[in-house]
């Protein structure tokens, strides 16, 4: 799945080597020898590439594409002539291309432990002798995040910041300029461990100075709509009555009656909306490192974001009975079917405020998504709704069954274009 993902993504940009493409990934381990591709470019889209797994578990995809990755640039940098420290070449795509989050802050650990050990195999023999004060691991705490990655809600408040840094203030940037020094401090260890706290702090400020930003910037859009539609109920239209009459007559339509109700519906909305970004901007939730029930994904991946977003989403999600489907914080009791129930409508919010948006506009759309399904689970009504949301984005030209890949009645891989 690793393997057919970056075949995707490289043939998306290199359209014309797509054959090419197929045998140099399929084969990565000992590539053909006769292949024929733009090496500096293939370089160039491996080296940029952005790919999350955003129910990463103990990193098990993450770890896959890790070593593709690695083995994939030291062949292509064999064609340029380039040499190549399997170490620090590990050490950048752990940097620079992977991420992930899961719900439980325990398989982030895991994943972050697997990452590491997949690093130290290819550490110098001197390596510690030579960096005596450097940490031999990178951090990664701001590469693999804990919280629930299915729900964009904060404070109990949906939340989708899809496209904000598009229309967001001077501020941002700078903010995200800073918070991208930060991380690339800690991860490399550039900052000492008798400062590490209060560095994590800072960054924890910028995260929240950003979040508060994008609200205020959304904010102020509301009231400017909200103020649009108060005026166009504000005053009533007067046009002629007869052309004919020697004194032509002004009559007063009052079209406010026919959409007022309408627009004053839209108003209250609005406003109701902008109450909830107000208690957003007080809550003192932001920004807990630990037991999140949460992903934010604009601001904990926001030096990916600012730059247009994820080029591959890959996993494995876990799958169970729907009816079982629920918070997956709660972990010390049994959930209720009322939890239940509320859970899977966040769930259905967070489908319908990305794919369908999504769907009205499929340029907008630049992840390759790649997921395990369970096409052998019976046909059941509880299916059916999945199945809907399946041929919703089939329609709108967004899904599509992997070619040749599992027969339907043994699984297979299905993935967004």
């Amino acid at each position: 799945m690793c393997q057919r993902a970056l075949i995707e993504y490289l043939s998306r940009h290199l359209p014309k080597n797509r054959k090419e493409i197929i045998r140099l990934v399929m084969n990565y381990l000992k590539p053909p020898d006769d292949l024929d591709m733009p090496w500096k470019k293939t370089e160039e889209y491996l080296a940029g590439v952005k790919i999350c797994d955003p129910a990463c578990g103990s990193g098990a995809f993450l770890v896959a594409m890790l070593h593709i990755l690695v083995e994939l640039r030291i062949f292509v940098r064999k064609k340029l002539n380039q040499n190549t420290d399997a170490f620090e070449l590990k050490k950048a795509v752990i940097s620079q291309n992977l991420y992930g989050a899961d719900v439980k802050a325990h398989a982030v650990r895991i994943a972050e432990l697997r990452l590491w050990l997949s690093l130290v195999v290819d550490a110098p023999d001197d390596f510690v002798r030579k960096h005596s004060n450097d940490p031999l691991l990178p951090n990664l705490t701001y590469r693999l995040r804990q919280g629930d990655s299915l729900i964009e809600e904060f404070a109990g408040v949906p939340l989708h910041l899809r496209g904000e840094f598009s229309i967001t203030g001077k501020r941002i940037p700078q903010i995200m300029q800073k918070l991208c020094d930060l991380e690339y401090k800690i991860f490399h260890g550039r900052v000492k461990s008798g400062a590490l706290v209060k560095t994590k702090a800072e960054h924890q400020k910028l995260e929240q100075e950003l979040f508060q930003g994008i609200l205020k910037d959304r904010m102020e859009s509301i009231r400017a709509q909200i103020k649009s539609l108060k005026r166009s109920i504000g005053e009533p239209l007067r046009i002629q009555e007869s052309l004919f009459e020697r004194e032509p007559r002004q009559k007063q339509i009052d079209f406010n009656k026919i959409l007022r109700k309408e627009t004053e519906k839209k108003i209250v909305a609005l406003e109701d909306r902008l109450t909830e970004y107000r208690r957003l901007l007080e809550s003192e939730d932001f920004g807990k490192l630990s037991d999140r029930d949460y992903v934010l994904w604009e601001i904990d991946f926001a030096d990916v974001f600012i730059k247009g977003g994820f080029d591959i989403i890959i996993g494995n999600p876990p799958y169970v009975r729907q009816e079982e489907i629920g918070p997956p914080t709660i972990v010390d009791r049994p959930t209720t079917r009322e939890e239940r129930k509320a859970y899977k409508e966040k769930l259905i919010r967070s489908v319908q405020a990305f794919f369908g948006k999504a769907g009205e506009d499929r340029q907008k759309i630049r992840p390759l998504c790649l997921f395990l399904l369970p096409w052998h689970v019976p046909f059941k009504q509880e299916w059916s709704v999945c199945l809907h949301h399946f041929q919703f984005l089939a329609r709108c030209g967004l899904w599509g069954r992997s070619p040749g890949v599992g027969a339907p009645q043994h699984g297979g891989e299905g993935y967004l274009r």
